[in-house]
């Protein structure tokens, strides 16, 4: 099915924001949020800030109106909200609020979402990531009837919740886990048990992933095998949705790459999300699987370090020694990755960890959270609707 493909600014307005000035104390305080992009990607609506701006605060501004969407275009690009009442936005914030008559809003929300790797194509590489207002404006979206267009929302609103419950039990038993491992171990940083400490590789064998040349990818079939890349490298899970195949006859050469159970795969450019840190560690591999570049694999030389070294990856004490920050392009280099201190318990309490994590991500593999086939995960169904198979 063809439809029209129209740029944003044909189809709504494009409102840019702007900070008040913090120098007059009144502009600040009342009942309006004031969203940054903390406030985005932490699920579809937004009606609250961490800072809030006056009457007067925002006569300096532009005050988007109810379903404005809000995509970050500065630093955390492709970051997206739906305004659920009146907001101001920081100016890293390009705020599109659609002509209702052409755009259903949440189906305009599904659609901006998609727009985070054209957005990223666009950024300069060397500087902050940056999209302006014009060229924010000229990107495209597919116009379906507006009859379809709710249509197609209403599938992607409950593939999401399910995908959401799906998050949020890794979540918490991602939580449950960091309690086990505070408790077992106590903070790296502070090191109340007197641990010895050293290198990660102590304990494991790092290296970063080949230079597969994408001229060279080719289509899925029994000649091919799989890449990993820093896009299938989510937070706590990989995502294979966009997958990238190499001829298996050229892979005969590179087993170095190939990655394994047990191993843990850390994404090293753009690696914190809003989410958290893009790492997995990997429980089973049903094809095989190698490894690109700018992509660290981190193998335990013992099986039961493998989930210590996954949590020790996940600590606050990592995010402190690699210093990302919100408005650069973060990347992790393999010296740094390579020179990260942590604790080194005995290996009997490492033993009884390795053991606990088993048991919690055995519950949670089991769960029973959807009926949809894993191939019939949210991306696929956003890719299926947005290319009219639905």
């Amino acid at each position: 099915m063809s439809w029209p493909i129209v740029s944003i600014k044909s189809v709504g307005k494009v409102y840019t924001g702007k900070t008040p000035s913090k120098l007059v104390p009144e502009y600040f305080g009342g009942h309006i949020p004031f969203v940054t992009p903390t406030e985005l990607n932490r699920g579809a609506y937004v009606n609250s800030a961490a800072q809030t701006i006056t009457e007067l605060g925002a006569t300096q501004v532009t005050v988007v109106p109810i379903n404005a969407i809000m995509v970050c275009c500065i630093g955390s690009l492709g970051k997206i909200g739906i305004a659920q009442r009146p907001v101001a936005t920081n100016q890293q914030i390009n705020s599109i609020v659609f002509d209702e008559d052409k755009v259903f809003p949440k189906y305009g929300y599904y659609a901006c979402s998609r727009l985070k790797p054209v957005l990223e194509s666009l950024a300069p590489a060397t500087t902050v990531a940056i999209i302006n207002k014009s060229k924010f404006e000229a990107l495209e979206i597919p116009l379906p009837p507006l009859a379809e267009q709710k249509r197609i929302a209403a599938i992607l609103d409950k593939a999401d919740s399910v995908r959401r419950k799906r998050q949020q039990a890794i979540e918490l038993a991602d939580q449950f886990l960091r309690a086990v491992f505070l408790d077992m171990f106590g903070d790296p940083v502070s090191n109340p048990k007197k641990w010895k400490k050293g290198s990660i590789s102590t304990i494991s064998k790092i290296i970063t992933g080949y230079p597969f040349k994408s001229v060279e990818f080719i289509q899925d079939g029994n000649d091919s095998v799989r890449l990993c890349r820093g896009a299938n490298t989510l937070t706590g899970y990989f995502d294979w949705s966009d997958i990238v195949f190499w001829p298996k006859d050229k892979s005969l050469e590179l087993d170095e790459y190939l990655i394994k159970e047990g191993d843990v795969i850390l994404a090293m450019d753009r690696p914190w999300i809003s989410s958290g840190l893009k790492v997995c560690i990997v429980e089973s591999m049903e094809r095989e699987t190698y490894l690109v570049q700018r992509v660290a694999r981190i193998r335990p030389i013992k099986a039961i370090y493998g989930n210590f070294i996954y949590s020790c990856i996940k600590s606050k004490s990592f995010e402190t020694h690699c210093r990302p920050t919100e408005t650069t392009v973060p990347h992790i280099s393999p010296i740094e990755l390579k020179n990260f201190e942590i604790i080194l318990p005995d290996e009997s309490i490492v033993k009884k960890y390795y053991d606990i994590v088993c048991r919690i991500r055995r519950m949670v593999n089991n769960m029973k959270i959807s009926d949809f086939d894993t191939e019939l995960g949210f991306n696929s169904l956003n890719q299926k609707a947005f290319a009219g198979k639905l």
